[in-house]
């Protein structure tokens, strides 16, 4: 699956969200939280292979990229996830905007691959 250290964060938060207790505003933005957790997704994808204390060091040094990237704090970022894993129907919309603004990025990444790949000349002519 293509998506697996997302979908392991989202499906922990969406299992988490059965309390229907008074829900107060998260500390991040929907917008910001959404592109937070893009890159979370990009950060777990790319230390899908390593494991051990080096996926461990890769990935803290890449959470505190994201969240000074963001210009949040760790502590923000766990407070807004505990604010929104507490309405499931957040989470699943949180989750399908999480996973289109991916598709949307992957999908302009391959349009500028075929562009280049437009723009060279072939071989051999």
């Amino acid at each position: 699956m293509r998506f697996t250290g997302l979908n392991i964060l989202l499906l922990t938060i969406f299992l988490n969200s059965c309390s229907k207790n008074t829900v107060s505003t998260p500390v991040i933005s929907e917008d910001k939280l959404i592109n937070v957790l893009v890159d979370i997704h990009y950060a777990e994808a790319a230390t899908q292979n390593v494991y051990g204390a080096i996926k461990d060091s890769l990935l803290t040094s890449y959470y505190d990229e994201i969240y000074q990237t963001h210009h949040i704090t760790k502590e923000d970022f766990q407070q807004s996830i505990r604010i929104v894993r507490k309405d499931s129907r957040k989470v699943e919309k949180l989750y399908e905007k999480v996973l289109a603004q991916i598709n949307l990025i992957e999908t302009e990444v391959n349009n500028k691959k075929v562009e280049r790949n437009r723009e060279q000349p072939k071989k051999g002519k």
